[in-house]
């Protein structure tokens, strides 16, 4: 009987597990853990959201240009080779600033924001400028798009871009440039 007893509480004794599968999930940078994952706020990744998306953008880069689309004949097809630096803005996981487009170093500070960074992998992330106002000293110059996908290393960029010349006659030279980048 005694035997009985023993095996019929030792069969309803209760396990308890843990249901809680965060318990032991920091997530970093503002980033919530959900069933036993981290959700990262934008310009974070990684599982524990402890990487800026952007730290693989930043540094010096070898541009490769082409302009594969012009409203000048003439300039069709012309390539360019040149360094860019990209440079975070201080205070954004998601900005960052394209200095020497063009090849031309008195382009600078050009504007650029991270628009996916929901993913925690290296899978293309698109950048763009929007709404550069242009310069005054180089020639006047605005980039109305900026594409670019980074490969899972983070050390090869290809996209497109779209800049503008507003010309003297008061028409504007518009030219689209596929471009590819090395990290250096």
């Amino acid at each position: 009987m005694v035997f009985a007893a023993v095996l019929y509480v030792s069969c309803k004794k209760k396990t308890t597990l843990s249901t809680d599968n965060c318990a032991n999930i920091a997530c970093k940078n503002g980033g919530s853990c959900t069933q036993g994952f981290c959700s990262c706020p934008d310009g974070y990744e990684l599982a524990d959201c402890s990487k800026p998306s952007l730290s693989r953008y930043l540094g010096n880069w070898s541009m490769h240009d082409s302009i594969v689309g012009s409203n000048k004949d003439s300039l069709l097809h012309r390539s360019n080779v040149y360094d860019v630096t990209i440079k975070g803005v201080p205070g954004s996981s998601i900005d960052f600033y394209l200095d020497g487009i063009t090849g031309n170093s008195g382009y600078y500070n050009l504007p650029c924001r991270l628009e996916d960074t929901l993913t925690r992998h290296y899978l293309p992330l698109e950048f763009r400028a929007a709404d550069l106002y242009g310069y005054s000293t180089p020639r006047p110059m605005i980039v109305t798009t900026f594409l670019g996908v980074v490969n899972e290393g983070g050390y090869y960029i290809h996209g497109r871009y779209i800049r503008q010349y507003p010309l003297a006659d008061s028409t504007v030279e518009n030219d689209t440039l596929v471009y590819n980048a090395f990290k250096q």
